[in-house]
């Protein structure tokens, strides 16, 4: 297998795009895999519900409410974030992996985002804001879940498959806990599959005309 899609295209294509030198082949073919697994469950999903077998569960939402301060922080926080890092990708990056652990990027780039991302998460919440936000239900289908689903058993298999790798290299692991924990590489399969299960095994919501989870 070849380590990075740059190799792949300059052997298959002749063409060398140092870009792709930071898409890793493996993790990109299971980024594939976990969003053709989200379209096949999210089409089945649609069929048992115009089949009747599948009902949608009613949930409460506050409609009109304006963005609180936490709102607001929270989103300008990740968009110091991304533009810290994204802008400090135009200096001399040799090694992105390690650019994205360490302190560097563009201070500019990261105030420039967080004065973005913060501004409008507040004029998209003012727009539909009402004089008293009401309490409103709505009706929720499970395929509507499906990127529920899908972000949950990444993060988890992403995490499990780093513990189980750790704990079965326990001496790399004391030796540098840094570098083990985010490095690219050393991923379990059946810690990350064992993560995925258990995080999901509590999440399929109940069908409103029998009661049972689907």
């Amino acid at each position: 297998m070849y380590p990075n899609l740059y190799y792949a295209f300059r052997d298959l294509f002749g063409v060398e795009i140092s870009g792709l030198k930071v898409v890793q082949t493996f993790g990109f073919f299971v980024a594939l895999a976990f969003l053709a697994a989200a379209y096949v469950l999210t089409s089945e999903l649609r069929r048992r519900e115009k089949l009747g077998l599948l009902s949608p569960v009613d949930e409460n939402m506050i409609e009109g409410k304006p963005a609180s301060v936490t709102d607001i922080l929270f989103r300008a926080f990740l968009g110091f974030i991304v533009g810290f890092k994204l802008v400090g990708l135009f200096g001399n990056v040799a090694d992105f992996r390690e650019y994205l652990l360490s302190s560097q990027g563009s201070l500019i780039g990261g105030i420039v985002g967080a004065i973005g991302f913060g501004y409008y998460i507040y004029n998209e919440k003012k727009k539909k804001a009402l004089d008293k936000p009401r309490s409103v239900k709505v009706l929720v289908w499970p395929h509507q879940r499906v990127p529920d689903f899908t972000i949950q058993a990444a993060v988890a298999g992403l995490i499990g498959a780093k513990i189980f790798h750790n704990l079965e290299n326990w001496g790399e692991f004391v030796a540098d806990p840094w570098g083990s924990l985010f490095s690219a590489s050393g991923l379990t399969f059946y810690g990350g599959s064992s993560s995925r299960l258990m995080s999901l095994s509590g999440m399929p919501p109940k069908s409103r005309s029998t009661g049972s989870t689907w």
